[in-house]
C-alpha cells in the first residue's frame, strides 16, 4: 500500500516533459535592491574622496599663487625702497600731514619716500650726435597705499596695494633755462621740487612738502590685488626694526609698515588671502592661517641726497 502511494505522489509531481521549461536566470527585485545599495555605499565615500583632493588642489594652487604674487609685490618695493633718500615716518604722513598732500579716496597712505629715480638714455651729448645720450637722476615722490577702492567691481573683495608716482621734470644739464629744449621730459602733474635747502632740521623740511596744484586726473595703480582685509590678531613690534621706528597702518592689516626716518629704514609687511581667490565672499584671514601667507622685508636706501 505504502509502495504504491509513493508511485502516485512522484507520478503527481514529475514535470510535464511536453511543456517547455524556461532555464534562463536572472536577479530577483531583492537581488538587485541589495546590489544598488552596496554599491551607493561604495559610490559615495570614493566620490567624497575625489572632491576633496580636488577642493585640496585647487585651495593649494591659490596658496602658491597668493604666495607668489606677495613675493613679487615685496621684491618689487624693495627695489623701490633702495632707491629712498627719505621715508615718512607715521608723524611725518599724519601729524605733519604729507598724507593729506597724496590723498586719494578709500586709499591710506602707509609707504611715502623720495628716491633718486634713474631715467637712462635721455640727454643728448652736445656737439655729437654719433654718442648715445647720457643718462641723469631725477627726485620721484612715491606714495603705497591700502586701497578699498575697487570701481565696477573689478577687483575682489578683499584690499590692495597701490601705487602713486610723482616725478620731477628730466632737463638737459647742458643747456641755460631760457633754451627752448632745456625741458626734455616735463614733471607730473601736481609734483613740487624736493623740499631741502631751507632751514629746519630735515625732517622739518621734508614735512613741509606740498603739491602743486591736482595730478591731472592720474591715479594710483593697482600693485597686488587678494591682500588680507585684516581682522587677523596680532602685534608688531617696531623697536626690533630701530629704537625710532614708527608703526604705519595697523598690525592686524594686511599692509603696514616699521619706519625709521632719520635711518631712512622701513620694514615692510603683506599679508595676502589665498581662499579669496575661490571663494565669494572669503573670510578675512585667522591668525597663522595656512592660506593667508604672510611676507616681510626691511630695506635701508642708499641714495643721497645730491649725489650722481
Amino acid at each position: 500500500m505504502k509502495t504504491l502511494i509513493r508511485l502516485l505522489i512522484k507520478a503527481h509531481i514529475k514535470p510535464d516533459s511536453s511543456k517547455s521549461v524556461n532555464t534562463d536566470s536572472g536577479f530577483t527585485m531583492i537581488e538587485l535592491l541589495v546590489g544598488t545599495i552596496i554599491a551607493f555605499l561604495i559610490t559615495i565615500p570614493l566620490l567624497s574622496f575625489v572632491v576633496d583632493v580636488l577642493n585640496t588642489d585647487v585651495k593649494e594652487e591659490a596658496k602658491a599663487n597668493t604666495e607668489q604674487e606677495v613675493q613679487t609685490a615685496l621684491d618689487y618695493i624693495e627695489q623701490d625702497l633702495s632707491q629712498a633718500l627719505y621715508i615718512y615716518d607715521n608723524d611725518g604722513i599724519v601729524t605733519a600731514g604729507i598724507g593729506n598732500q597724496v590723498s586719494f579716496t578709500n586709499r591710506t597712505p602707509i609707504l611715502v619716500f623720495w628716491k633718486r629715480q634713474f631715467v637712462p638714455d635721455v640727454i643728448p651729448v652736445p656737439g655729437d650726435n654719433s654718442e648715445p645720450p647720457d643718462d641723469t637722476h631725477v627726485y620721484s615722490l612715491i606714495a603705497y597705499y591700502l586701497s578699498t577702492n575697487n570701481p565696477n567691481g573689478i577687483w575682489s573683495d578683499q584690499v590692495r596695494i597701490e601705487r602713486f608716482e610723482l616725478r620731477d621734470a628730466v632737463v638737459n644739464r647742458w643747456l641755460d633755462d631760457d633754451d627752448d629744449d632745456y625741458i626734455i621730459e616735463a614733471a607730473d602733474p601736481g609734483f613740487n621740487d624736493i623740499p631741502i635747502g631751507g632751514t629746519g632740521t630735515l625732517e622739518e623740511q621734508m614735512n613741509s612738502w606740498t603739491k602743486n596744484g591736482d595730478f591731472g586726473g592720474r591715479n594710483p595703480e593697482v600693485l597686488i590685488d587678494y591682500v588680507d582685509q585684516g581682522t587677523a590678531t596680532g602685534t608688531v613690534d617696531c623697536t626690533n626694526v630701530s629704537p625710532d621706528a614708527q608703526l604705519i597702518g595697523t598690525a592686524n592689516s594686511g599692509f603696514y609698515a616699521c619706519v625709521d626716518s632719520s635711518r631712512t629704514l622701513a620694514k615692510v609687511f603683506i599679508r595676502g588671502n589665498g581662499l579669496a581667490r575661490i571663494q565669494d565672499n572669503a573670510p578675512t584671514c585667522t591668525a597663522n592661517s595656512t592660506y593667508c601667507p604672510t611676507g616681510s622685508l626691511t630695506v635701508q636706501g642708499r641714495s643721497l641726497f645730491g649725489s650722481q
